[in-house]
């Protein structure tokens, strides 16, 4: 039987976490709340421009963070695996050699 688990590890590895995606969405949904504000005064629309730079600027910071840590949960994971797997064969040697 093939070894599927593989593929869906890297298939989700190439999109957008869930939680990046949460993030991403709320972010958004707080801009479009902000441009939702009145924008005939002048006051207003500048204050909405400047609000909508800091959220683009956080949501590409928060989009790094989730995106560094889930690297580094991965390659903290594929390690283990990596550990466990030559640990088993070592165990598995030392058995048929007995």
């Amino acid at each position: 039987m093939p070894n599927t688990r593989g593929s869906q590890v890297s298939d989700n590895r190439k999109g957008m976490s869930p939680l990046a995606a949460g993030l991403v969405g709320a972010a958004v949904g707080a801009a479009v709340g902000v441009a939702a504000v009145e924008l005939t005064d002048e006051k207003n629309r500048e204050m909405v421009q400047e609000k909508m730079g800091e959220l683009k600027e956080k949501g590409r910071e928060v989009y790094s963070k989730v995106k560094e840590t889930a690297s580094e949960v991965g390659e903290k994971a594929e390690a283990a695996k990596e550990d466990a797997q030559e640990k088993m064969d070592e165990k598995m040697s030392s058995k048929s050699k007995s």
